[in-house]
């Protein structure tokens, strides 16, 4: 079986992403969704660790999951080929007292084809993050949120840049518009 297009989706915590791309894997056959959370969590010795407890780790063990996150997502292909791969996932992770930036490598390890940055107006981005109970992010205001949102977009485009493949700006309702990429 020929490689699969890996598409790069990427945007803050409470953006939409996960929705987004499940919505879409949902009805494109051959399509695997892979969050990096997940990835992560399969590769440690106690996978019960949840997602919280990653993104609270310290900046050092952030990174080091990273190589994790590799291993594991170049895994998954192998177990499962699909024609086109969602890999959902942060550039930019906000623990309590910083933001870890993800190195430019690890994305281009996964040999992505194209980037996309899911955006959302950010007191929405706000409104989920507090009706979610199921996860604990830090509370961050609007002013916050848009600057991280901003950083986000250009660690995404930066990133497209160096390995050297286009980038998108998707709205994180616009199911249309990412089903359109993977085609």
């Amino acid at each position: 079986m020929t490689a699969p297009v890996v598409i790069g989706i990427f945007g803050i915590s409470g953006v939409g992403k996960s929705w987004l791309v499940g919505e879409v894997a949902a009805h494109i056959p051959c399509t695997l969704h892979l969050q990096g959370s997940a990835l992560i969590k399969g590769g440690l010795a106690d996978p019960s660790v949840s997602s919280e407890e990653l993104r609270r780790a310290s900046g050092d063990r952030i990174v080091a999951h990273q190589r994790i996150l590799v291993a594991m997502f170049d895994r998954e292909l192998a177990e499962h080929p699909s024609s086109v791969v969602l890999f959902d996932g942060h550039l930019l992770i906000d623990t309590e007292t910083e933001l870890i930036e993800v190195p430019q490598a690890v994305i281009a390890a996964l040999s992505p084809a194209v980037l996309v940055h899911v955006e959302a107006d950010p007191s929405l981005i706000a409104a989920r993050r507090n009706a979610d109970t199921k996860r604990k992010r830090p509370v961050r205001d609007i002013d916050t949120l848009a600057a991280h949102q901003a950083r986000s977009r250009r660690l995404c485009q930066d990133c497209a840049l160096t390995i050297g493949i286009p980038m998108h700006i998707i709205g994180s309702s616009d199911v249309g518009g990412l089903a359109a990429l993977c085609r």
